[in-house]
């Protein structure tokens, strides 16, 4: 059906005006464009007096004017775009939105956990006739995409599916301005089959912070696109414009601690208490869950986290120049196409549910792929190797990392190996296996991104060097993304590392 359902709908319910899905709270100050309504006043009614002076009769408010519509007829495509009347079609998960009375845009507004929503396309897509899916978008001005930065696939026959091919990682511009994303439905999601129903959307990971659509649609050429949106930028280019950018940095502090001290050896849980059992009770750790595939699991002598394709991230952040120090206890199933690790010194901003779990898109699965949007990562691969990883921001804007691979020498698959992670606070971290270093990384440089990095606003230092075991420099980057307050957090993604005694001190 190549009529634009969802527009149709809307004209023919243009005098009626529902109330929004999202925060009832929320009303228009215009007494212009306040709603009409029959509804009865909840309020008890005292008995009529007789002799009371009637009062004048009430001049009916005005139906607001609907938002109108861009021509359904303009190209042939299959397009959803938004009024008060239809945002209920939106599902959703950590997340909440809703089309602000006036507004011809979806409003998402994220909390936090595993944060998404899905948007129906306004009939059936065959991606033979409709090849293009286009987003008209925009991230709100200091807000990034979540680590698990991907769109999936929902089509008659299933999804959204975890599984390679259903989903995508699309480069989202977050500079706080509209843009139009493109994917060409079989490049982007080879493996989906059956006819497209809806598009599940990834948010931002900043919690409150904003993700806004205008329109989603299936298109025959990218000349429809913009032709389509030329028509829409005609029509509310007045309503979609982009947030204002600040003059200047303004710094994020988050909150840290001066002293942590905390030794955590899963001994108060069961055998089999799952993560999404354990959520809010893992103190001092947040679980984050994933595909709720973690629990607690015993050797037959003694207890550790199971962590497969979910997250546990330590809630104390360490203040600035904190000295500290990391042991735990892993085991790995022997697996190098997903990441199982820790990552460390991560910044609070794009990271706030700790998912860790989550590719970052810079390699995909089934190629050792890795986690986070800042920090320094180690994912256990086969036998005794490990690689250690540091994120970057480039002058493009685009995320990237620089990495080592090393063999420590000792076999994490076939027993329990003791990490222990050393940083002095003054610029050097020390890895350890069973107490022989097998990684050293050094850091410096602290400072504020640019302007034009909203979606980091804390200190990093830029500047790191991977070491081997000699101390030689066989990495580095100006670039780098190192908290200068502390942090960790432990993860799997359809790779299953085990974690115990997890000791940590630091003042």
């Amino acid at each position: 059906m190549k009529k634009i359902l969802i527009l149709f709908c809307i004209i023919c319910l243009s005098a009626v005006l529902f109330v929004a899905c999202g925060d009832s709270t929320k009303q228009d100050t215009d007494p212009s464009k306040a709603p009409a309504t029959n509804a009865p006043s909840s309020a008890p009614t005292s008995e009529p007096n007789p002799t009371a002076v009637p009062t004048a009769t009430p001049e009916p408010t005005a139906t607001p004017e609907p938002i109108a519509t861009v021509a359904p007829d303009l190209v042939d495509a299959i397009i959803t775009n938004f009024s008060q009347e239809d945002e209920s079609m939106v599902s959703f998960k950590d997340c909440e939105p809703w089309v602000e009375q006036g507004e011809p845009f979806l409003t998402v507004t994220s909390n936090v956990g595993d944060i998404n929503f899905t948007i129906p396309f306004a009939d059936l897509v065959d991606a033979e006739n409709y090849p293009l899916i286009a987003v008209k978008y925009k991230v709100g001005y200091g807000c990034g995409i979540g680590a698990g930065n991907h769109f999936y696939a929902v089509t008659a026959e299933g999804g959204p599916k975890g599984e390679q091919g259903w989903w995508n990682h699309p480069t989202i511009v977050e500079d706080g301005g509209w843009h139009v994303l493109i994917l060409n439905i079989k490049e982007a999601f080879p493996s989906a089959t059956g006819l497209w129903t809806s598009l599940r959307f990834p948010s931002v990971a900043n919690q409150d912070g904003k993700f806004y659509i205008a329109w989603m649609g299936a298109f025959q050429t990218e000349a429809d696109i913009n032709t389509y949106d030329a028509a829409v930028m005609e029509a509310y280019g007045n309503l979609l414009v982009a947030d204002s950018a600040p003059t200047e940095k303004v710094e994020k502090k988050p909150d840290v601690v001066d002293i942590i001290d905390d030794v955590v050896d899963f001994e108060d849980y069961s055998e089999g208490d799952s993560i999404s059992s354990l959520v809010g009770m893992m103190d001092p750790f947040l679980a984050s869950v994933g595909a709720q595939q973690s629990a607690i699991h015993s050797d037959g002598t003694d207890l550790a986290m199971k962590l497969a394709f979910d997250a546990i991230k330590y809630m104390n952040r360490g203040k600035e120049g904190l000295a500290y120090t990391l042991t735990f206890n892993i085991k790995t199933d022997n697996s190098e196409a997903n990441f199982g690790g820790f990552i460390i010194n991560f910044g609070e901003e794009n990271n706030e549910a700790g998912q860790f779990f989550e590719t970052n898109g810079l390699l995909p699965d089934g190629q050792g792929s890795i986690t986070g949007k800042s920090g320094i990562g180690v994912t256990f691969k086969k036998g005794g190797n490990v690689r250690i990883y540091v994120i970057t921001y480039k002058a493009d804007g685009t995320l990237g990392y620089i990495s080592y691979d090393v063999d420590t020498g000792f076999d994490f698959s076939a027993d329990f190996g003791t990490i222990k992670v050393t940083d002095d606070g003054k610029g050097t971290i020390v890895f350890q296996v069973n107490d022989t270093q097998f990684a050293s990384v050094k850091y410096s440089n602290a400072g504020l991104l640019p302007l034009d990095a909203p979606s980091y606003c804390e200190r990093y230092y830029r500047d790191a060097q991977i070491c081997n075991a000699a101390g030689e420099v066989v990495a580095s980057t100006t670039e780098a993304l190192i908290s200068v307050t502390k942090s960790l957090g432990f993860g799997g993604r359809a790779h299953t590392i085990y974690v115990d005694d997890i000791t940590i001190k630091g003042e």
